[in-house]
């Protein structure tokens, strides 16, 4: 888009457009005697295109293009800008056109009179990445000067997943007349967060408030694998005096919207006459044939399977084997979750890097930890296959003739080492879950009590903590019909896709689980083209259908808000009622 508008007297009005239009370029007020305005840098023009240009407006005069005095910053999106001292500021980070973070620091100064801008790199090449400099620079961060000091907030750094304790980092700034001098000092951000859910800070908005607070608003991003993750509500860093041993709160303001608006079902309060019944899992015995299997599969219902021939796995992997095989030194990333109930929408959990010895040992001795493995290369591109990533476990582990389908159309397969409560979440590929040591208490939700259970539009990940606060009790949520198992070594248990389920260890055991899952394609088609790494990737009809309820609602645009409704709602119903007719 190219369009510009102006907030004035509590209205909008049309400003010049953009010479070019752009997205995730970075702005800056300027303030320069007369000259009041904003700076503009880089961006995207489109997929492909990365801009380099650098624009300023002025009310009277529109844009125009600046010309550059001293050295060129390379073109780049999601950068951050800070004005310091009326025309002058700060310019770091962004993404270039080789998807590199750039661990760059540059001092902007405009001149409005002579259509120019002054620009010096005050961060030098030469040297490796410092770990100030990894703070600092990030891509898709905000930025504001509070109390003469520099607050950055969110975005991606320089390595990759910022770690907990430098989503929000504060730099002490001094201006020496010609560039400023950047000191970093941080505060943690777990250590003001205490029970409120961690928010996203990716494509987040932020402003300073009049009382010298930081406010948060939205924010969330898309992946491929666990869907669309979007924050709610107002989150605010509030600060009472700026002096050494003060600490930032995180506050979420209250919502007063309607929970629903977004699609989700928020009608559970875990009242307790809101039971639920919970149906047992039906089990069998692996005397079936191929045969069987494929109509265990057909009626798409989940089955245990028990005291299944997995070879020589269950008799002898023991923690020390596990160490040998796999190799004390090898490293793993791992789940490390802040409370006993791990939530994927809430992110209340770290990834760690630990050698997979050291992994194994904190684990036996309690800390609770879960390692879900990825495929030893590319795994952000490739699923993971438990031969290949772990060969020296590979002649352990069989499936038995029984199951040659899940074999044949094979997907991934991936090793699971937890004593922790998975969140819930479904898959869109079938799988069969196979216990090698300890219990694991499943539970399953048909497909059909999807809108009862906290999944955000696009995500395959529930809100919603299934479990009773400090145990394994399943909280009763209406509408809903819970199935449980729980499964021993040589266990195997059928989960048909799209059924819900989350895992924990039984109230008393507290074990270490050890599984191997086997996900596998079952449907004939529908599955969405592209990359899929972890098997839960929504089937084309779905992510298809999304796009067109977005150009069904742009369509009553412009009309009453009761009439495009009132519209809206009985298409939603003529879909419901087709969805009744299917066979």
């Amino acid at each position: 888009m190219s369009d510009c508008w102006l907030w004035r007297d509590d209205s909008w009005s049309r400003s010049t457009n953009l010479p070019d239009p752009r997205f995730r370029h970075a702005a800056s007020v300027v303030a320069h005697s007369l000259h009041t305005g904003v700076v503009i840098f880089g961006g995207k023009a489109n997929q492909q295109t990365i801009l380099g240009d650098w624009l300023f407006w002025e009310e009277e005069r529109g844009w125009r293009k600046l010309k550059v005095l001293g050295q060129t910053p390379d073109a780049r999106f999601g950068s951050t800008m800070i004005s310091f001292d009326h025309n002058q500021g700060l310019l770091f980070g962004g993404m270039n056109s080789q998807g590199i973070i750039l661990d760059e620091l540059w001092v902007w100064c405009v001149l409005p009179d002579t259509c120019a801008i002054e620009l010096s790199c005050i961060s030098d090449p030469s040297r490796a990445r410092s770990p100030d400099s990894a703070q600092l620079c990030r891509f898709g961060a905000t930025a504001h000067v509070t109390s003469s000091r520099l607050a950055v907030i969110g975005g991606l750094g320089v390595n990759g997943c910022l770690p907990r304790a430098e989503e929000l980092m504060f730099f002490d700034i001094k201006w020496d007349g010609r560039a400023p001098l950047v000191n970093p000092s941080g505060t943690a951000l777990q250590d003001c967060m205490s029970d409120v859910p961690r928010p996203l800070l990716v494509g987040h908005c932020s402003f300073v408030g009049t009382n010298n607070e930081i406010v948060i608003i939205g924010g969330g991003a898309v992946c491929f694998s666990f869907g669309t993750f979007l924050n709610n509500g107002v989150w605010v860093f509030s600060e009472s005096v700026l002096e050494p041993g003060q600490v930032w709160t995180l506050e979420e303001r209250e919502e007063t919207h309607d929970h629903k608006s977004n699609g989700i079902s928020q009608g559970w309060t875990g009242s307790a006459n809101a039971s639920a019944p919970i149906s047992l899992i039906s089990s069998c015995s692996l005397g079936i044939n191929g045969k069987d299997f494929e109509q265990i599969i057909g009626a798409a219902t989940p089955v245990a399977l028990r005291e299944v021939d997995l070879g020589r796995c269950t008799g002898q992997w023991s923690s020390a084997y596990l160490v040998e095989a796999v190799g004390i030194d090898r490293q793993v990333i791992v789940h490390h979750p802040h409370n006993t109930s791990m939530n994927f929408q809430k992110k209340n959990f770290d990834y760690i890097t630990l050698g997979f010895g050291e992994f194994l040992s904190r684990i036996d001795s309690g800390e609770e930890l879960y390692l879900r493995s990825i495929a030893s290369e590319k795994p952000s591109q490739v699923p993971s296959s438990f031969s290949r990533d772990f060969p020296g476990l590979a002649n352990d582990f069989v499936l038995p003739p029984g199951l040659d389908s899940a074999k044949a159309n094979t997907h991934s397969s991936v090793l699971r080492i937890s004593n922790t409560k998975m969140w819930l979440h479904y898959d869109t590929r079938a799988n069969v879950y196979c216990v090698i040591r300890g219990v694991r208490k499943m539970i399953l939700y048909p497909p059909s009590d999807v809108t009862h259970l906290g999944f955000p539009p696009g995500a395959s990940t529930s809100q919603l903590d299934i479990f009773e606060a400090g145990s394994t009790s399943l909280r009763s949520i209406p509408n809903t019909h819970p199935h449980e198992a729980t499964l021993k070594p040589g266990d195997v248990l059928f989960i048909p896709p799209l059924w819900l389920h989350a895992g924990a260890a039984p109230d008393g055991d507290g074990g270490v689980s050890v599984a191997v899952n086997v996900f596998f394609s079952s449907f004939e088609h529908g599955y969405a083209a592209g990359r899929d790494v972890y098997g839960n990737r929504d089937l084309q009809p779905y992510e298809a259908g999304r796009k067109s309820v977005d150009k069904i609602v742009r369509g009553f645009e412009g009309l009453p808000k009761n009439v495009a409704q009132a519209y809206i709602r009985r298409l939603a119903a003529e879909l419901v009622e087709k969805s009744e007719s299917l066979i």
